[in-house]
């Protein structure tokens, strides 16, 4: 199955959230009040009532199943302060989150990738995803609700 770059991602989700504000808990509100970051915020009611979010989470994220997600945002920084700014914030949460596990970690020579996780009190379930991408630019999705990593496996 054929993949989309992030940024036909981002512009999809803009384009379907038009008129929606952010109004759960944002783990990084001085990424979202920062004018070197753009962010996308979609509601567990849009995720759950629209099928252009369905589709493009099951084919972005491989996510078959949103019922159990609460939210989602997407961070982006393309310029120098807004790179910093967006890694200070993630070092300050990993710092004051001891929980946060390394699920998955890619590294070349130009860009890295980490998955994050914060176990939830269901065994084998998550209640915070970070997928964080650094290369030439900074790209953060952060997922909450009872997330279970059998993504690609239906469920």
């Amino acid at each position: 199955m054929k993949r989309i770059p992030l940024k036909t991602f981002v512009m999809s989700m803009v384009m379907t959230l038009c008129g929606i504000t952010a109004s759960a808990t944002d783990l990084f509100p001085k990424l979202y009040d920062s004018p070197n970051i753009e962010t996308i915020y979609v509601s567990k009611a849009m995720m759950m009532n629209s099928n252009k979010s369905r589709d493009i989470l099951y084919r972005q994220l491989n996510i078959y199943d949103s019922t159990n997600l609460d939210d989602l945002y997407i961070y982006t920084a393309r310029t120098p302060e807004g790179i910093e700014l967006a890694n200070k914030e993630l070092d300050s949460f990993k710092n004051k989150n001891k929980n946060l596990e390394i699920l998955m970690r890619t590294k070349t020579e130009k860009e890295e990738s980490v998955i994050y996780g914060i176990p939830s009190d269901n065994s084998g379930l998550y209640s915070t995803l970070i997928i964080m991408n650094h290369g030439k630019n900074f790209s953060m999705i952060v997922l909450t609700g009872k997330i279970s990593l059998n993504f690609g496996q239906g469920g």
